[in-house]
This record gives structure tokens, sequence and C-alpha cells, in this order.
């Protein structure tokens, strides 16, 4: 092999012109990302050589790369974070606390935007929207879909003609730019 690492958990960004981190110089451009002993660590491909490091308290369960930034979901005790670090060298750009319970999440990242879909079941699914400045991390737009109704299924959302749509239990929501 290239290079063995034990490993906890091993995210591989993709979908990218350019490496992750600046003077990765793998033909495959690719930084490979490595959670273990509560420690989050980016590591050039090629080389399995550390770039940086970043503590972490809990379990992380969703990592979202991209060119300049690295956002995460890590799950605490009083809740759920989504976290904004800088890619180049793993510095906390910002934070936001999602929820306070169990819940299903999903981010979805834009040009200028983090989009948090927050679906919590408990005899029915609430759903949350939550929009943050990617940035800076301030919070855009926090929205109950459905007035925090429960319902039958959990909420979808997607972005088409620079809008942000919603659809729970057939119901679609236009939320607007």
């Amino acid at each position: 092999p290239i290079w063995q690492y034990d490993v906890g958990a091993l995210f591989i960004p993709s979908n990218t012109d350019k490496p992750l981190i600046e003077g990765c110089d793998s033909y495959v451009a690719y930084v490979v990302l490595v959670m273990g002993n509560h420690e989050m660590r980016a590591m050039e491909f090629s080389t399995g050589e550390i770039k940086w490091k970043k503590p972490v308290s809990q379990a992380i369960y969703r990592v979202f790369p991209e060119e300049d930034n690295l956002y995460f979901l890590e799950n605490k005790p009083d809740g759920i974070y989504l976290w904004a670090l800088d890619a180049q060298d793993g510095g906390t750009k910002w934070t936001a606390l999602l929820s306070r319970s169990y819940t299903g999440v999903h981010v979805t990242v834009t040009e200028r935007y983090v989009i948090a879909v927050i679906n919590r079941y408990m005899r029915g699914y609430q759903s949350r929207i939550m929009v943050f400045q990617k940035s800076n991390g301030q919070k855009m737009k926090d929205y109950e879909v459905n007035e925090g109704n429960r319902g039958r299924t959990y909420t979808e959302v997607m972005i088409s003609g620079k809008n942000l749509w919603a659809v729970k239990d057939n119901v679609t929501w236009v939320m607007g730019k």
C-alpha cells in the first residue's frame, strides 16, 4: 500500500477541481479526512502526511467537504452541532447548534449558503429548515415546516431556479431566494 493508518472513520472528498489542502501534489487531488481518538485529521492522499489536526469531543457522523471549507456534524451531549472549518489549516470558522434532541440532519452546501434540514420523529415527523451564511455562520432563515405540525413523512429540500423548495406530506413550499 501507499500508506496505512488505523482509523475510526474515513471520508474522501471528491468533486473538486483543486486539492483540498494547498501543496497536495497527488494526481487524484484528494485529501483523506480521518477521525480517530477524538481527533479529526486531514491527510495528504499520496503520502499519508498529516496536514492538520482538530480535537473533537464526540461522534462525528457526517462530513461535507468542499474546496475552501469543511463542514461536519458533531453529536455532543447537549445537541447536534454544525461546524465550519477552514480546509487549509483546520481552523474553526463558525459553529451552530441545530437541535437539542436526536434528529436526522441533511446538509446542502451552495455557493453562498449552508442549508440544514432537521427531521425529528416523535409520533410523526417534525421538520425545520435552517439557512446559514456560508462565510460567517449567520442564521438567515429558521423555518418550521408546516408550522411545526407532525406529519407522515420527513422533509426533503432542493434548490431550483435559485429558490429553496421543500416537500413534506405531498405538500410543496417554495421558500424564495
